[in-house]
């Protein structure tokens, strides 16, 4: 898979597009089909490789092994979508008839109560507070773990409340 360099010359302008090709073997000849017209791809060239691995990459099902940087993966993303979806609508796949309430969702992401927790006590500074209010730094990385474990506000035990026994 790469990515060539289409150019259309017009009477007065020359345009440059790009399209995402890949080599097929046919019988003992090797032809190249393209997969997506890119159209005037706002990347630079040195930056071409990258995109197609992690283009390759999300029409494997990898994640990815480095990372390639919020420009190269918002387009390598926007790109896969649309290979899916022609490859969806391409007449390939019969209609099929869809039972709403059998609907799940794929390739989504969860979040654990933990992280919801330790996202709040950072977000709301909760170490900051207990650190003015004269608590330990073990005692602050305490209650941080009561905050992932609930996944929510806990009040706070009695033994660990400055002024309380």
């Amino acid at each position: 898979m790469f990515i060539r360099k289409v150019i259309h010359r017009n009477k007065k302008k020359e345009y440059t597009y790009y399209r995402l090709v890949e080599n097929v073997r046919i019988g003992d000849k090797v032809r190249q089909r393209t997969l997506l017209n890119l159209g005037q791809l706002p990347l630079a060239k040195e930056k071409h490789p990258f995109l197609v691995r992690r283009i390759r990459e999300y029409l494997n099902g990898q994640l990815p092994l480095l990372e390639a940087g919020h420009e190269i993966e918002s387009l390598a993303f926007y790109y896969f979508q649309q290979i899916r979806n022609r490859e969806a609508t391409s007449g390939e796949l019969p209609p099929v008839k869809v039972l709403l309430n059998s609907l799940e969702a794929g390739d989504s992401r969860s979040i654990g109560a933990e992280q919801v927790g330790l996202t709040w006590f950072s977000y709301l500074e909760m170490d900051k507070m207990f650190h003015n209010l004269g608590f330990t730094r073990r005692q602050i990385q305490s209650q941080s773990l009561f905050w992932q474990i609930e996944g929510k506000a806990q009040r706070l035990p009695l033994n660990y409340h400055r002024f309380g026994g």
